[in-house]
């Protein structure tokens, strides 16, 4: 996010319908500790009212209702291509991908960075290759990685469980805890954990021969 390009976020409102909420994120680099004119990611937490902003040494905590700003870190520089989207889990660990330094966590509340690892030199090499995650409503971690398909993890059993084989560009929660997913090659796929499969797959063929195609999916449209 740089100063000159708009920051949007997607909200419920009473009815259960998205609304697009535009944030001055001018404002951002008025907060303690953002110097530098870029903020490498952010991750929200919904529950707490928590918007986290991650630059190159600083993380910075927003209160989203009063607009109250602290810094919780500042430390060694973490310059690289960080995870397009991240997201924050029941302990307060913000889950960041990072093309240098791994996959990594950020506590909140201990305000430290820490590596995030697996025994399985395969699932290893997945969390070295992570660019998005989200977390679904059971509390499920999806990590998304370039090359290596889908690893969940279960913060119940402390496990990941690998789920494919190709890249993941993005990925959204979706009703009846499925996740919307686009991955290399398909416009928009639909993954049923469920059944551990594809439910829905629009390829990008389809898409641009329709020219205009909308897909419902639970609350979210796809135009």
């Amino acid at each position: 996010i740089s100063e000159n390009i708009p920051f949007f976020r997607i909200l419920p409102d009473a009815n259960n319908n998205d609304i697009i909420e535009r944030l001055d994120s001018t404002k951002f680099y008025a907060y303690p500790g953002n110097r530098s004119k870029f903020i490498h990611t952010t991750a929200e937490d919904t529950a707490r009212h928590r918007l986290y902003l991650i630059q190159r040494n600083f993380v910075t905590v927003v209160d989203t209702r009063s607009g109250h700003a602290e810094v919780l870190f500042k430390g060694e520089s973490r310059w690289s291509v960080m995870g397009r989207t991240n997201c924050v889990d029941a302990s307060q660990n913000i889950w960041v991908s990072n093309d240098r330094r791994g996959f990594e966590q950020f506590n909140v509340v201990e305000k430290k960075w820490f590596r995030v690892r697996s025994h399985d030199p395969v699932q290893d090499n997945m969390l070295l290759n992570a660019s998005v995650t989200f977390r679904d409503r059971s509390g499920i971690i999806w990590i998304g990685t370039k090359g290596f398909g889908l690893l969940k993890f279960n913060p119940q059993s402390e496990k990941f469980h690998p789920v494919n084989s190709e890249s993941i560009n993005w990925m959204s929660p979706a009703s009846e805890g499925k996740a919307i997913i686009c991955k290399m090659g398909t416009f928009l796929s639909i993954f049923d954990p469920a059944s551990h499969a594809y439910s829905l797959e629009i390829a990008d063929s389809q898409f641009h021969r329709s020219g205009v195609r909308y897909a419902q999916i639970g609350r979210t449209t796809c135009a």
